[in-house]
């Protein structure tokens, strides 16, 4: 039940078909040079940015979690209402996994080899 203190929120939100939402967030990731690829289920679309950073939609909201931590230490639910604003959102945790990535790659160029019975 709805009261009118709440009602312009719900009226707020909007809601499109999971797969549509899912388009807009990937166009604007890509107007952010940020790469993506929609992967529809069923009910939610998946938007995937990277290994470990992946968004879901059901139209009405997108959510992931963020490589960053809560201020309790915790993983980061990150919720969001509107497929742009989420995207810059997305991008900043993009970048943040990919600077992280970059950095334990250079720390390990020069020091690791491979393990016996690896390949190489």
């Amino acid at each position: 039940m709805s009261s009118p203190r709440t009602d312009h929120i719900r009226c707020a939100v909007e809601s499109l078909p999971p797969t549509a939402a899912a388009e807009r967030l990937r166009a604007a990731l890509e107007a952010l040079d940020v790469p993506a690829f929609v992967v529809p289920f069923v009910p939610e679309v998946a938007v995937s940015l990277s290994r470990g950073l992946v968004a879901w939609t059901d139209g009405r909201m997108i959510w992931w979690t963020s490589p960053r931590l809560s201020s309790r230490g915790t993983p980061l639910l990150v919720l969001a209402y509107v497929p742009e604003a989420a995207a810059v959102r997305l991008a900043l945790d993009y970048a943040e996994i990919h600077k992280a990535r970059m950095a334990r790659a250079e720390r390990g160029a020069e020091a690791e080899q491979p393990r016996t019975g690896e390949p190489v």
